[in-house]
């Protein structure tokens, strides 16, 4: 996978946290359950992609 590739899958699914953050909000869910939502899915792509550069696959 190009790393160009993998930014973009990364902000897709960062928009989709925010997204369904909003939703869930929307919803009622309680605020705090939101905030683990959205901080899981945002941060996600970002540990998947510290892995990646720590093994050296990040070229």
């Amino acid at each position: 996978m190009s790393l160009k590739t993998f930014k973009t899958i990364k902000a897709l699914a960062q928009l989709a946290g925010a997204i369904a953050g909003g939703y869930a909000m929307s919803q009622g869910a309680p605020p705090f359950a939101t905030f683990i939502l959205i901080a899981t899915v945002v941060s996600g792509p970002e540990v998947l992609e510290y892995f990646i550069e720590a093994q050296g696959g990040g070229e």
